[in-house]
Protein backbone atom coordinates (compact mmCIF):
# COMPACT_ATOMS: atom_id res chain seq x y z
CA UNK A 1 0.00 0.00 0.00
CA UNK A 2 2.73 2.49 1.03
CA UNK A 3 6.10 1.71 -0.57
CA UNK A 4 7.89 4.11 1.79
CA UNK A 5 6.55 2.20 4.78
CA UNK A 6 7.84 -1.08 3.35
CA UNK A 7 11.26 0.51 2.80
CA UNK A 8 11.29 1.67 6.42
CA UNK A 9 10.30 -1.80 7.64
CA UNK A 10 13.03 -3.38 5.52
CA UNK A 11 15.59 -0.94 6.93
CA UNK A 12 14.48 -1.69 10.49
CA UNK A 13 14.75 -5.43 9.84
CA UNK A 14 18.27 -4.95 8.44
CA UNK A 15 19.30 -2.91 11.50
CA UNK A 16 17.88 -5.54 13.84
CA UNK A 17 19.83 -8.24 12.00
CA UNK A 18 23.07 -6.27 12.38
CA UNK A 19 22.31 -5.68 16.07
CA UNK A 20 21.69 -9.40 16.62
CA UNK A 21 24.96 -10.24 14.85
CA UNK A 22 26.85 -7.75 17.04
CA UNK A 23 25.29 -9.15 20.22
CA UNK A 24 26.14 -12.68 19.19
CA UNK A 25 29.72 -11.73 18.34
CA UNK A 26 30.12 -9.95 21.69
CA UNK A 27 28.85 -12.99 23.60
CA UNK A 28 30.92 -15.53 21.66
CA UNK A 29 34.26 -13.73 21.30
CA UNK A 30 37.07 -14.99 23.54
CA UNK A 31 40.65 -13.90 24.06
CA UNK A 32 43.17 -16.21 25.72
CA UNK A 33 46.86 -15.53 26.12
CA UNK A 34 49.73 -16.96 28.16
CA UNK A 35 53.39 -16.12 28.45
CA UNK A 36 54.42 -19.67 27.48
CA UNK A 37 52.14 -22.16 25.70
CA UNK A 38 53.94 -25.20 27.14
CA UNK A 39 54.46 -24.12 30.74
CA UNK A 40 52.57 -20.87 31.38
CA UNK A 41 53.31 -18.82 34.46
CA UNK A 42 50.71 -16.15 33.62
CA UNK A 43 47.50 -16.81 31.69
CA UNK A 44 44.53 -14.51 31.03
CA UNK A 45 41.03 -15.11 29.66
CA UNK A 46 38.91 -12.24 28.29
CA UNK A 47 35.20 -12.76 27.62
CA UNK A 48 32.53 -10.18 26.81
CA UNK A 49 35.21 -7.49 26.78
CA UNK A 50 36.22 -8.08 30.40
CA UNK A 51 38.89 -10.03 32.20
CA UNK A 52 37.17 -13.30 33.12
CA UNK A 53 40.13 -15.18 34.61
CA UNK A 54 43.75 -14.53 35.47
CA UNK A 55 46.14 -17.25 36.62
CA UNK A 56 49.49 -16.30 38.09
CA UNK A 57 51.96 -18.99 39.15
CA UNK A 58 53.75 -18.69 42.48
CA UNK A 59 57.07 -18.31 40.68
CA UNK A 60 55.93 -14.97 39.26
CA UNK A 61 55.43 -13.67 42.81
CA UNK A 62 59.14 -14.31 43.44
CA UNK A 63 60.17 -11.98 40.60
CA UNK A 64 61.07 -8.35 41.29
CA UNK A 65 57.81 -6.33 41.30
CA UNK A 66 58.61 -4.32 38.13
CA UNK A 67 59.41 -7.52 36.22
CA UNK A 68 56.28 -9.27 37.47
CA UNK A 69 54.16 -6.23 36.56
CA UNK A 70 55.61 -6.13 33.04
CA UNK A 71 54.94 -9.84 32.52
CA UNK A 72 51.37 -9.68 33.85
CA UNK A 73 50.56 -6.50 31.90
CA UNK A 74 51.94 -7.97 28.67
CA UNK A 75 49.75 -11.06 29.03
CA UNK A 76 46.68 -8.94 29.84
CA UNK A 77 47.20 -6.62 26.87
CA UNK A 78 47.65 -9.56 24.50
CA UNK A 79 44.55 -11.33 25.87
CA UNK A 80 42.45 -8.21 25.26
CA UNK A 81 43.97 -7.86 21.80
CA UNK A 82 43.12 -11.51 21.04
CA UNK A 83 39.55 -10.88 22.23
CA UNK A 84 39.24 -7.78 20.07
CA UNK A 85 40.49 -9.60 16.98
CA UNK A 86 38.05 -12.48 17.60
CA UNK A 87 35.18 -10.04 18.20
CA UNK A 88 35.98 -8.11 15.02
CA UNK A 89 36.18 -11.31 12.99
CA UNK A 90 32.80 -12.46 14.29
CA UNK A 91 31.07 -9.04 14.15
CA UNK A 92 31.93 -8.01 10.61
CA UNK A 93 30.10 -9.46 7.65
CA UNK A 94 32.28 -11.68 5.43
CA UNK A 95 32.57 -8.98 2.77
CA UNK A 96 33.97 -6.34 5.15
CA UNK A 97 37.57 -6.36 6.31
CA UNK A 98 38.85 -4.59 9.38
CA UNK A 99 41.94 -2.48 9.63
CA UNK A 100 44.75 -3.28 12.05
CA UNK A 101 43.80 -3.72 15.70
CA UNK A 102 45.50 -1.36 18.13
Amino acid sequence: MYPELEDIRASIAALEAVDAQQDSAFSEAVGIYSDDPVSPSVMALVWRGRLADLKIADEVCQLPPPTAAQLINAVLINAFNAWHMDYTRRALPPTVTAGPAF
